[in-house]
């Protein structure tokens, strides 16, 4: 089968996407940036099921450490803001969207049929969520982050809408956070504490979201990137579409959106 890989090098993250002919994900990698030793896992990917590379594209901002040759092939640089566009649509199946790419840092860019506009960005994201779990865990894994949140319970760390207005304020479900990491109770353990750094970063960026949707007068919004795979993005989100009635996406294929937008773009412009 003949394939076009994708590569996205972020701050944190390596992702890879091998498409086939018909634009359909075969296969997909998710490795630290940190590891720059790309082609092995290329190989395994491609050689567990005979697939014939006949180009690979290159985005992100840590491309530029990527080897000049990759299997043989020189990789071609795409641009970076028309692969998260283009892979959001993609992976949600929409011609219109704010897309969302949640990585180190988040981007906010507003997709329609082909054209892609960067709105805004900013430094809240996963880096975020890693950095501040160093200092107050003693852990910047993902993984470990997301196991301790299974167990969190951000009633002892964050203050409530309900806590702050006794009820005064029906418009406003109870549930809402009127300070992240406002009520750190003294029983407080690590889950509770991740589980309040997650929610922080993760209302960070959806109320991010709300604002770039309102400006460009959109419905739906596409969660891509790494944050976006995250167990507790589901719920959260979830309370922004009942709290401000924006549709979220979260494609089980999100976290590759990027890498297959670079794929995608490369095979359009080599025809």
């Amino acid at each position: 089968m003949k394939v076009t890989v994708g590569i996205d090098v972020g701050g944190s993250n390596t992702k890879i996407a091998v498409l086939d002919e018909s634009g359909a994900l075969a296969a997909a990698a998710l490795m630290s940036a940190a590891d720059l030793d790309i082609e092995p896992a290329i190989q395994r990917l491609c050689e567990k099921d005979g697939l014939d590379i006949q180009r690979i594209a290159l985005t992100g901002v840590g491309a530029y450490r990527v080897a000049k040759k990759l299997m043989g092939f020189s990789p071609v640089r795409v641009d970076e803001l028309t692969a998260i566009g283009l892979g959001g649509l993609t992976v949600s199946g929409l011609s219109e969207a704010l897309v969302v790419s949640m990585g180190t840092g988040t981007a906010f860019l507003h997709a329609k049929d082909g054209a892609f506009r960067h709105i805004l960005g900013s430094g809240v994201g996963g880096g975020t969520l890693m950095g501040l779990c160093g200092l107050l865990l003693g852990t910047e894994r993902i993984e470990e982050i997301e196991a301790l949140c299974k167990t969190g319970d951000l009633s002892k760390v964050d203050l409530t809408m309900g806590e702050i207005t006794q009820g005064t304020l029906p418009s406003l479900a109870a549930e809402l956070t009127a300070s992240n990491l406002a009520s750190i109770k003294p029983d407080a353990g690590s889950a509770d504490i991740a589980m309040g750094v997650m929610n922080l970063v993760l209302q960070a960026v959806g109320t991010m979201s709300v604002l770039a949707a309102r400006e460009t007068g959109v419905q739906d919004i596409v969660l891509t990137g790494a944050l976006s795979g995250v167990g507790p993005a589901a719920k959260v989100f979830a309370l922004f579409t009942k709290t401000y009635g924006y549709t979220y996406h979260i494609s089980q294929k999100a976290v590759y959106a990027t890498a297959i937008g670079a794929a995608l773009q490369l095979a359009d412009h080599s025809g």
